[in-house]
C-alpha cells in the first residue's frame, strides 16, 4: 500500500477539529478525506479502508471509511467510548469501555473487542476484569497491553502500577496467551504484529522505568500454540 494516513490540521488551520488526510507515495500527492466534520484521531489503513476514532454524539466511536467511495460507517455505535482501532484485511480490533465506568481519558476496566467486516458484530477477545488497552491485529493474532497483574489492575494510568504485560488472543484457537511479563516494566502503547511477530518498545534496562534508553523487542507468536 502506497498510502499514508493521518489525522490533523491543514496548513494555517487551528482549533480542536482534526480531519483525515492521505499521502500517496507513488503520486507524491496529499488528499484531504474529511472537511471540518468533527474530531478524528488515530487512523489505521488496510488497502482502501481506514478505521479511526471519532468524537460522536457525546462519546468516541470507531468508524470505517472506504477511500474510493468516501462512505463512512460507525462500527461500534455504543454509548461508551471505543478507541485505539487497528485493521487487518476484514478484521478490526479496538479498546472498548462498555464493561466499565469512566471514559477514554479516565478508563476503568477497559476490554479488547474485535469484529469482522462488513457486519462488524463486536466480540470480546478477553474476559478479564482488569484493564486491557492498545490492541493490534495481524492474521489470527490480537495482542494488547494488559494490567491484570498490576497493583491497580482496573486503572491503567495509576502511578502505583509497576507491571505492564503483553497478552494476546488467537482467533482460531479462541484462547488467550501471556506473551511477556517483567517487574518494573512500562511498555510503549503502540504495538505492531507483522508476519507472526509482535514488535514493541520498552526500556532496555530491566531495572529502569523512567528516563531510560529504550529498545525495540520482538516475540515470535506461533511458539505459544
Amino acid at each position: 500500500n502506497d498510502l499514508v494516513v493521518w489525522a490533523g490540521h491543514d496548513e494555517g488551520e487551528a482549533g480542536s477539529v482534526t480531519d483525515l488526510f492521505t499521502f500517496d507515495l507513488s503520486a507524491m500527492q496529499m488528499t484531504r478525506l474529511t472537511q471540518y466534520e468533527g474530531v478524528h484521531y488515530d487512523p489505521r489503513i488496510w488497502e482502501r479502508n481506514i478505521v479511526y476514532e471519532k468524537y460522536y454524539s457525546g462519546s468516541i466511536d470507531i468508524f470505517l471509511m472506504d477511500i474510493d467511495t468516501g462512505e463512512k460507517t460507525n462500527l461500534t455505535a455504543n454509548p461508551s467510548d471505543q478507541w485505539d482501532p487497528d485493521i487487518w484485511q476484514d478484521r478490526v480490533v479496538w479498546t472498548d469501555h462498555r464493561n466499565g465506568p469512566g471514559s477514554r481519558d479516565r478508563p476503568r476496566n477497559t476490554d479488547i473487542y474485535w469484529c469482522e467486516l462488513p457486519d462488524c458484530e463486536p466480540r470480546p477477545a478477553t474476559a478479564s476484569t482488569a484493564s486491557q488497552m492498545n490492541p493490534t491485529i495481524d492474521g489470527d493474532w490480537i495482542a494488547w497491553v494488559d494490567y491484570r497483574n498490576a497493583e491497580d489492575p482496573q486503572n491503567p494510568y495509576s502511578f502505583d502500577n509497576t507491571r505492564e504485560e503483553l497478552w494476546g488472543y488467537n482467533i482460531t484457537t479462541g484462547e488467550e496467551y501471556m506473551f511477556f511479563s517483567r517487574e518494573n516494566t512500562l511498555i510503549h502503547p503502540k504495538l505492531r504484529i507483522e508476519n507472526g511477530k509482535l514488535y514493541f518498545l520498552m526500556s532496555a534496562d530491566p531495572s529502569c522505568q523512567y528516563g531510560c534508553d529504550s529498545a525495540v523487542f520482538e516475540i515470535e507468536l506461533d511458539r505459544f500454540l
